[in-house]
């Protein structure tokens, strides 16, 4: 079973409608948006922000939101132990 918190990334793309640039999530079915539906019954995290003009605070940015995304509690879940003991 893959790991989860490899699934997901953040990555900085060129912004072209904006001439900035944009932060996007990057997984197993492509790139998207940075949205509410990262949250899963969490809060969302507005401040960070998705769009910037310098390239250096997306990337900083994209650091948080990677930050955020893994401290999420449904990654800090306990694994149960599935082992039988045959007697």
């Amino acid at each position: 079973m893959p790991n989860r918190m490899s699934e997901l990334t953040f990555i900085v793309r060129g912004d072209l409608r904006n001439m900035g640039w944009v932060v996007r999530t990057h997984g197993v079915m492509g790139e998207g948006a940075v949205g509410p539906r990262l949250a899963k019954g969490t809060r969302f995290p507005n401040e960070i922000g998705t769009s910037f003009d310098i390239k250096e605070d997306a990337e900083i940015a994209c650091e948080r939101w990677d930050e955020w995304y893994n401290n999420q509690p449904y990654f800090k879940k306990p694994k149960k132990n599935n082992m039988k003991y045959v007697a």
